[in-house]
């Protein structure tokens, strides 16, 4: 995997989409503030100023590995970021930076645990080792359908399988339960008269009630692993709830959810057309403090995980065709990341104006008695005078 940075001649003033940077400081709690100084406390502008970002995001006309070094260098600063214009044009280059993204923050978290426990091993005076969170999954990805799962699972697989970790284990129940379905003829047309976005967004096993766990060796790679060991965790959000359970109950859990340092929402535009409470339940339960405790060596969990400041330190990474209400108020309410957060959206230009009117327009006005009477005295306006 490249995560070299972009060259910054790439970037250029005259972009279709534009990013503003908000600023959280006003989120995170007043002793955590104090805690860090003001030495360590990035603050970003909270003004409504433009931040330009690489003039090929507008993915026209510029090669597929450009956009994807510009991308993966967004998604490297750890900022919260929300895409807003994920399209049948660039959406196989967003889910390789995803892949990659994921991938590399997981690997090299576990390369540098490995690293320490070795040193602990040997007897080396290495001081007080705190590298690890209170569960071991660190990266969550919420998917609408299990098609998309399988586009992520089958991707990490094969940068899995270019860096030696060949031996997969229940491969083929993932095949089976994640995998292309087969589609008779009628079912075939139907789907190839549809636009491009439709075909890509419901071809294949379209079920919204999944989640499976993955578990990285430095030689194997485990499907179907428990949450509590599994480093990456793909998931719906109906999926993920059923799985948590029913608060108050015996087996309601989530521990799991306590550590999550990447979460990322995929084709997030489908949340809105399921049920979005599921949603707003996963995020509840992020980075909450765990109720049992798992076999935790305390001595080496992060302070960040200790004081309860998880979600200040979790990236969020919204990934939609367009932007919505719903994902709006779940990005300014629940993406605290202390480092900031990052929205693309497309930025039109002045069209309205140059439309030619060829069409007279006409306002007429009509009086009501009360507001509960405005839609039959129109309908009878319009019947009376104007037809």
């Amino acid at each position: 995997m490249d995560l070299r940075p972009v060259d910054e001649k790439v970037f250029a003033k005259n972009s279709s989409i534009k990013a503003k940077i908000f600023s959280v400081t006003d989120q995170v709690p007043l002793e955590f503030r104090k805690s860090l100084g003001s030495s360590k406390l990035k603050v970003y502008s909270t003004q409504d100023e433009n931040y330009f970002v690489p003039e090929h995001f507008s993915f026209e006309g510029t090669s597929k590995e450009l956009q994807y070094q510009c991308f993966l260098h967004t998604l490297s600063s750890f900022k919260d970021v929300w895409m807003s214009n994920i399209g049948s044009s660039n959406r196989d280059v967003v889910t390789k930076c995803l892949v990659h993204h994921a991938l590399g923050h997981v690997l090299n978290s576990l390369k540098t645990i490995d690293e320490h426990d070795g040193m602990i091993e040997s007897g080396n005076e290495i001081g007080n080792v705190q590298d690890q969170g209170f569960a071991q999954p660190k990266v969550l990805i919420l998917a609408p359908f299990r098609n998309r799962a399988y586009q992520f699972v089958t991707k990490m697989l094969e940068v899995c399988s270019s860096e030696g970790r060949v031996p997969v284990s229940h491969r083929s129940r993932f095949e089976k339960e994640f995998g292309p379905v087969n589609m008779d003829e009628e079912e075939r047309k139907r789907i190839s008269r549809k636009p491009k976005d439709y075909q890509e967004m419901f071809s294949g096993n379209t079920d919204d009630c999944f989640r499976i766990g993955m578990s990285f060796k430095k030689r194997s790679v485990k499907l179907y692993s428990d949450f509590h060991q599994s480093d990456i965790i793909i998931a719906s959000p109906l999926g993920l709830k059923m799985a948590i359970g029913v608060e108050g109950e015996n087996d309601f859990d989530i521990d799991f959810l306590s550590s999550i340092e990447v979460c990322i929402l995929d084709s997030a535009e489908v949340f809105n057309m399921q049920n979005f409470d599921h949603l707003e339940f996963v995020f509840k339960h992020l980075n909450s403090i765990p109720k049992k405790a798992r076999e935790i060596d305390f001595s080496r969990v992060r302070e960040i995980f200790l004081n309860d400041w998880g979600s200040h330190y979790r990236q969020t990474v919204i990934c939609s065709s367009y932007p919505s209400n719903d994902l709006n108020v779940l990005f300014k309410r629940d993406c605290q990341n202390l480092k900031g957060k990052m929205k693309f959206q497309l930025s039109y230009s002045d069209t309205v104006s140059k439309i030619i009117p060829n069409v007279r327009h006409l306002f007429r006005r009509f009086d009501v008695n009360s507001p509960a009477e405005i839609d039959s005295s129109r309908f009878e306006f319009f019947t009376t005078q104007v037809s």
